[in-house]
């Protein structure tokens, strides 16, 4: 669909071509950006690892950006690890201010105070896990340490708890098992499953 999409984009087949021949084209053809910032791949443009999305798909890919109503800002962090096009940003700040739904929550009071973490003493004292997405079709398991801030990120199919108890066991067995798991209190963090694999010891 990209790469069907990208030919017939007016504003991407001059520097598609371009890119396939091997010639230079115009400073606007290229959206002010050097030539050597691009690359071709079956048709699909990339500026490096981002993939360049055409007219027709933007409003789809800003849709798959915002599923989890992330706010402006992670937003944007979340497209530049995947995606470009010429003023994304300015394309996801709208979207953005535009959805009902942030909106509500944006004009709600805030129900109570966020809790206070203590400083972790060392690492692994404290981990902090959640799930993001879906993304393309991909969910991403993360695990931050709030000692060291280190991150592990994991792409999954699905978010259930067997999934969970397996990235868990990955991560647990390199690092160790933490002294606390912070959670959103998903149901798959909640389950008899994955206590017991843990909370006994």
């Amino acid at each position: 669909m990209l790469a069907e999409e990208s030919i017939n984009d007016s504003s991407l087949i001059q520097l598609l071509n371009g890119l396939k021949t091997g010639k230079a084209v115009a400073n606007v053809e290229r959206f002010g950006i050097s030539q050597n910032e691009f690359s071709l791949q079956n048709n699909i443009i990339c500026r490096g690892h981002r993939v360049v999305i055409p007219t027709k798909l933007r409003k789809q890919i800003l849709q798959e950006l915002h599923a989890s109503h992330f706010g402006i800002v992670r937003m944007k962090a979340l497209a530049r690890s995947y995606c470009w096009w010429p003023r994304i940003d300015l394309d996801i700040e709208n979207f953005c201010r535009n959805c009902v739904h942030c909106n509500k929550l944006q004009n709600n009071p805030v129900k109570a105070p966020l809790h206070p973490w203590e400083p972790a003493q060392k690492p692994f004292d404290r981990v902090h896990v959640d799930f993001a997405g879906p993304f393309m079709g991909t969910y991403y398991f993360t695990l931050i340490d709030a000692f060291t801030r280190w991150p592990e990120i994991h792409s999954v199919k699905n978010i259930t708890t067997s999934t969970t108890i397996n990235i868990c066991n990955k991560i647990f067995s390199s690092f160790g098992l933490p002294q606390v798991l912070v959670s959103d209190n998903g149901k798959q963090f909640l389950s008899y499953e994955f206590k017991k694999q843990w909370y006994h010891t």
